[in-house]
């Protein structure tokens, strides 16, 4: 099922596409500001992440570097020796030296091994190796492991963090002498956890941060994060980041989260810590509540003022729409009948020109969209009412592409309807019209067919071949189509030319000779009656000589306000005429019309028309093309009328007048510029400068120069 479509009412159209056109900005604005103070807030929190980082590197690189000397320490300095510890006199007289974490408190415990005599010494005693062991047992550092490490150790070592004597420590070993190919101890120093972990607490500035510090081979020395540890695929990740100072986004817990870090040159430790996006960006995600709140009363605070706005200024609209309303439901109304209007003019020859047609149609839907049409009129014995004959009887030619215009006239039903691209009559489909109007009106329908025709000045011509052709239905039978173009020969051959004849006649009417005129209509009327051999003859040439006048008194004598408005007669009822004396007499009826209109006009000279003539003039005559056709052309009169009238009204011809206004302003020119006279002559309509300095000499005695020399000097 199809829904219908909600139509909202136009001022509801006007408020939201002005609610939306508030909006945009509003949302554009918003985007920009909220992607502007994320990516500057979240740049700031990493890069304080990153400096604090650097902070804890530093600390950290100076207690390592701290241990580095202790061991460089013991292997430089003269009062440590590993043979002399050997003696244990010499242990409790020394080993004040070994006190070293009293000034580093970063340590916890310091150790001296001794890999000859596997033994350990301390600030605080002595032990051998398995001693040692029992002392400081590493749950997850064999015995065997840990003796050949500290043994065999040639680059310091990192352990990380992990379980020892109910606490976590970092182990840090170092070869002594530091130096030395062949190393003869190592130094062993003991660093609880917790001292790391209180140095990475101050990177935790969020709640759910998490910082590590991952060695250079990947693993993890210590950390202050969950209960989930990093993956190496990860951990490569961070590492790499961090060496290039780069930022990552990752996801952990299943949430997104930054990852910053820095690595150490000193120790090869890389320091990292994860923040999530959340809590970093928990203050942007504030300012963005407040903005849109912000937002939200602007744009409900825009939306009312728009409504009141739109509330005053909308009356004007309303009551103008209400009388488009008013006017659409009475065009509605008058619809069909200025459709019948329009298309009883194109049958009866007024109306020509397609682009006015269409023009004019436009309004309610008349529109010749395609090159060639012809007429049908459709009849039956009893009369077709109006209303027996309705459009879906011409469903079958619209599928086909055919437009169909339908209108009633004397004859009956007449359609004009468009022919094929190839100037084809669609025979069948109107085969088919003509069976379905017989089957609707229960009586015989017969349909007659003009012929094709491209110009519009022919539709009348085809409408009296399809009214002709319906009048042979008593000799070819009723309840047929009958095509003009099948008729005998004989009967449908045009009539003679009467072009010559009706050209004279507009000569003598246009010259005002009435009287030859009236002898000129009788000539064309009894050569008519002569020569037509069949009544579409004598049809087709009245018909011609009716338009050829109707035309000439239309472009003479019905223009401007409406003087000498000429009346048309009814063409298409000429075209019903079954006899050629009527014919004749209509015919002569409207030459007199003509005669007597063009006689009124003369003794009534059109005082307008003279002001139109100069006006035109004082336009036009820079215009070395300027002509008096031309003007007649423009002003749609004819060169004799305009002549006339002129002369009459004004003493002088139009060229005089011409003339005139061209030596006036040569004459201004002259006194006020200081042209040459060469563009004096072209800006005043002459192409030759020798003629018109003789027509201004004949005028004014004096040449173009003379007479500015003569205003120069005066």
């Amino acid at each position: 099922m199809i829904k219908k479509r909600v139509r909202l009412p136009i001022y509801m159209q006007y408020l939201i596409s002005y609610a939306i056109v508030l909006l945009i900005p509003i949302f554009i604005t918003s985007m920009f500001i909220y992607s502007s103070i994320l990516d500057k807030v979240r740049t700031q929190s990493l890069t304080n992440n990153e400096q604090i980082l650097k902070q804890v590197e530093e600390v950290v690189d100076t207690r390592f570097k701290e241990m580095i000397s202790i061991a460089a320490d013991l292997s430089r300095n003269p009062l440590v020796s590993l043979s002399q510890y050997r003696n244990y006199f010499y242990f409790f007289s020394m080993r004040h030296v070994m006190n070293y974490k009293m000034s580093n408190t970063f340590i916890d415990q310091v150790f001296l091994y001794d890999r000859e005599g596997e033994s350990f010494y301390s600030s605080e005693s002595m032990y051998s190796l398995d001693m040692f062991h029992q002392l400081f047992a590493y749950p997850e550092w064999p015995d065997d492991q840990v003796r050949n490490e500290f043994n065999t150790v040639a680059s310091p070592v990192i352990r990380k963090a992990e379980p020892l004597n109910g606490d976590r420590y970092i182990t840090y070993l170092r070869p002594i002498p530091i130096s030395s190919s062949k190393p003869r101890g190592t130094a062993v120093y003991l660093i609880r956890e917790q001292t790391f972990r209180d140095l990475l607490k101050t990177v935790l500035l969020f709640q759910g941060n998490e910082a590590f510090i991952i060695d250079n081979k990947g693993t993890v020395i210590t950390g202050v994060y969950g209960e989930e540890p990093l993956e190496p695929p990860l951990i490569a990740e961070l590492l790499s980041a961090a060496k290039n100072n780069e930022t990552l986004h990752e996801t952990r817990y299943g949430e997104p989260v930054y990852a910053s870090g820095v690595q150490s040159k000193t120790t090869g430790l890389t320091y990292i810590v994860l923040t999530p996006e959340q809590e970093l960006l928990r203050d942007v995600n504030e300012i963005k509540q407040i903005a849109l709140l912000s937002y939200v009363i602007i744009l409900l605070l825009g939306s009312i003022a728009i409504y009141v706005f739109m509330r005053f200024n909308y009356n004007p609209i309303r009551r103008l729409l209400e009388a488009a309303e008013r006017w659409n439901r009475q065009n509605e109304f008058n619809a069909p009948y200025v459709r019948q209007h329009l298309l009883l003019g194109l049958l009866q020859g007024r109306l020509t020109d397609k682009e006015e047609f269409n023009r004019q149609g436009g309004f309610v839907g008349l529109s010749m969209a395609q090159e060639n049409y012809f007429v049908a009129v459709i009849q039956n014995e009893s009369g077709l009412a109006s209303d027996s004959v309705d459009r879906s009887f011409y469903r079958e030619l619209e599928q086909k592409g055919h437009q169909v215009f339908d209108v009633h006239t004397e004859a009956g039903v007449t359609l004009i309807v468009s022919a094929e691209d190839n100037r084809l009559i669609p025979e069948a489909e109107l085969a088919a019209l003509q069976t379905n109007l017989t089957r609707s009106v229960n009586a015989p329908v017969t349909i007659g067919v003009g012929t094709v025709f491209s110009e519009l000045s022919r539709v009348t011509h085809s409408y009296i071949e399809a009214s002709t052709a319906l009048d042979h239905k008593f000799i070819y039978g009723s309840g047929k189509v009958l095509f003009f173009a099948d008729l005998d020969l004989k009967l449908t051959q045009q009539g003679w030319d009467v072009r010559t004849s009706v050209e004279n006649l507009l000569v003598h009417m246009d010259r005002g000779a009435v009287e030859q005129a009236m002898k000129t209509v009788e000539m064309i009327a009894s050569e008519i009656r002569e020569r037509s051999n069949s009544l579409f003859q004598a049809k087709s040439s009245c018909i011609e000589v009716i338009n050829t006048i109707l035309k000439y008194l239309r472009q003479h004598y019905n223009s401007g306000s409406g003087k000498g408005s000429v009346p048309l007669p009814d063409i298409i009822a000429y075209a019903n005429f079954n006899s050629i004396d009527r014919l004749l007499e209509e015919t002569v009826k409207v030459c007199i019309m003509a005669c007597e209109t063009i006689q009124s006009v003369n003794r009534h000279p059109d005082r307008s028309g003279t002001d139109r003539i100069m006006e035109y003039v004082q336009q036009h005559f820079d215009d070395y093309n300027l002509s008096i056709q031309s003007m007649a052309d423009d002003l749609s009169y004819s060169v004799s009328y305009i002549s006339r009238i002129f002369k009459e009204e004004t003493g002088s011809t139009i060229m005089d007048y011409v003339k005139e206004m061209r030596i006036a302003k040569a004459k201004e020119l002259l006194k006020t510029t200081s042209m040459p006279v060469q563009d004096i002559v072209e800006a005043v309509g002459y192409k030759d400068v020798s003629s018109f300095i003789r027509k201004f000499k004949q005028k004014l005695q004096m040449t173009p120069q003379e007479f500015r020399n003569y205003y120069k000097g005066k």
